[in-house]
């Protein structure tokens, strides 16, 4: 049966500059005894958002063999991913379904980037021909929340002496 580890050191699992070593508890490794190389990830406070993209990403990997994913309930805030790698050739170096999820993690990471990046800047040469001045979208203080709030409960009370 497969029993659960914990990633032993978190330095091992860098990217970039950043260590994600209170994320670590969210991830459990679950091994067979018959295939040391593949895996079944169990990942905590994640849905099909992750595990859709994730199994993409790996299905297209060439060192993955196969690639699928569970949410076992949906009130279950968790998933399942599995990964196999291919079977090892004579002569090759096995490949850890470790290792193929840490560089589909990076791929995702990059792609989300690529994005953002896309995004902003096509939403700035929108801005600039169309001549608006709108900044880019930047979260409002606390105390402005509060301002609207008030301008809200305004425009509501107007609206009910116009119907009387």
């Amino acid at each position: 049966m497969d029993e659960p580890t914990d990633f032993e050191d978190p330095e091992r699992y860098k990217v970039g500059d950043e260590t994600y070593a209170r994320d670590l508890e969210a991830l459990k490794i679950l091994r067979g005894k018959e295939d040391p190389q593949s895996a079944t990830f169990v990942i905590a406070n994640e849905d099909h958002t992750l595990g859709n993209s994730l199994r993409w990403i790996l299905n297209r990997d060439p060192r993955v063999d196969f690639c699928g994913y569970s949410q076992p309930h949906p009130s279950d805030k968790l998933i399942k991913l599995r990964v196999q790698p291919k079977p090892v050739e004579e002569g090759e170096e096995p490949v850890d379904a470790t290792e193929v999820l840490r560089d589909a993690l990076k791929n995702l990471m990059q792609m989300c980037d690529h994005m953002s990046e896309t995004m902003q800047t096509q939403a700035r040469l929108y801005r600039q021909q169309q001549g608006l001045s709108i900044p880019a979208y930047e979260a409002p203080e606390e105390e402005d929340m509060d301002e609207e709030d008030d301008d809200e409960s305004e425009v509501a009370e107007d609206d009910e002496e116009e119907q009387q």
